[in-house]
């Protein structure tokens, strides 16, 4: 009876292994579609990992882990800035929750450990954004005003529909970018690839509007070429690049439409404009960050010291929209050189990994790093989850 007992409750935690296993790869579809899917497997799988047990066999897989080991004191950084923290409390606690993927991450390590998981994870995501373009030209060429009804994110771009513009043009970058990698691996199949990153690169260029995503793609142009055939190839990428540029500011109106708008914009110091309130955001950001240079106001603090600064052109905002201002005003210039430190871990520890994963690895740092001169990636969603999640399914394999 005993033994019948000891085998039910082992069956019972390699089937919850097995379902936590599952809802992880879950999250790479999750990650283009819902924000909302995402938050709650990101709870769910965590705790069915603790629930399938041999807990000391699974932490000593994540502390033993270097690059798992700087997301866990990235997040306690949050945790250690709370007990000096300027912001009210629900400020604190809100800024805390937007980075407690970097916790919750932890426990997807001992998962993706197993090479089958981590391929999955990875076509998931590269299916799933293939569907969401697919639906993108659906809707730009055909029935935009039916998605626009359907999909709150639609109706911010002629063609995005489960995420916003910005959302969406990241997504699809990733995407080229992994799709590049296996074009580089696999060119007998140059075929069934080369249309589809053509056509993910007509809807980041023709179809979507989204600045950060033009930007983004080039810096992994200029990576890939770089990690395919190093300085010789990073020069031809540029050149490729500035002729690229000429060609779209001829044939792309959306692309020459949302680049001159980013130049008069900057000429004019237009405020209300994107880019003049992330200007304003800068100054403001640096002006609070001298008032506590070396460890800055505590989690949360932003909106908080915002209004100890007078500046009658700041327009009020709940984070800088830069990730390293973001983490200057609340832990000063320890925290940014932290972020400054696990981006260079990661990139260093790349190097111990095989060649497809370490090019993904490095795309995803660059991308993120490019990414956050403009945006708080690290403490928005959708951006924030998809680097820790394939931070964890790359990883992993160390």
């Amino acid at each position: 009876m005993k033994d019948v007992i000891i085998y039910l409750a082992e069956f019972d935690r390699k089937n919850l292994f097995k379902l936590a296993s599952i809802l992880a790869v879950m999250i790479a579809i999750a990650l283009p579609i819902s924000t909302a899917l995402v938050n709650v497997l990101f709870v769910l799988v965590p705790l069915l990992v603790v629930l399938s047990g041999d807990l000391k066999e699974k932490f000593d897989a994540i502390k033993d882990n270097s690059v798992a080991m700087t997301f866990f004191l990235f997040f306690v950084m949050f945790v250690v800035g709370c007990f000096y923290t300027t912001a009210p409390l629900h400020d604190m606690l809100h800024t805390l929750l937007k980075y407690d993927k970097f916790f919750l991450i932890l426990f997807l390590f001992p998962i993706f450990s197993d090479n089958k998981w981590r391929n999955i994870a990875v076509n998931a995501f590269v299916a799933t954004v293939l569907i969401t373009v697919l639906l993108s030209y659906f809707k730009f060429f055909v029935l935009s005003h039916f998605f626009d009804s359907l999909f709150a994110g639609a109706k911010q771009s002629q063609s995005s529909i489960f995420k916003n513009y910005i959302q969406a043009s990241f997504l699809v970058s990733i995407c080229f970018y992994i799709l590049l990698i296996e074009f580089s691996k696999y060119k007998k199949f140059w075929w069934i690839l080369v249309p589809i990153i053509l056509l993910l690169l007509f809807d980041l260029f023709f179809m979507n509007k989204g600045r950060t995503g033009y930007i983004v793609t080039a810096a992994l142009i200029v990576l890939f070429c770089w990690q395919k055939f190093r300085w010789e190839g990073m020069l031809a990428a540029l050149l490729a690049i500035v002729l690229g540029t000429i060609c779209l500011f001829h044939f792309s109106t959306n692309f020459s439409v949302r680049m001159d708008q980013a130049y008069k914009n900057v000429e004019l110091n237009r405020l209300h404009s994107s880019v003049g309130l992330r200007t304003s955001f800068f100054r403001h950001s640096v002006n609070i960050i001298k008032h506590s240079p070396v460890i800055g106001f505590g989690t949360g603090s932003f909106i908080a010291e915002s209004k100890n600064i007078k500046d009658d052109s700041y327009v009020p905002s709940a984070n800088p929209h830069n990730e390293y201002l973001n983490i200057g005003v609340q832990f000063g210039l320890v925290g940014v050189a932290f972020l400054f430190f696990m981006f260079g871990w990661q990139w260093y520890k790349s190097y111990s990994l095989p060649e497809k994963w370490r090019f993904i690895a490095q795309g995803i740092i660059v991308s993120i790093m490019v990414g956050s001169l403009a945006n708080s990636w690290l403490m928005d969603t959708t951006e924030g989850h998809l680097y820790v999640y394939f931070m964890a399914v790359i990883f992993s394999a160390l």
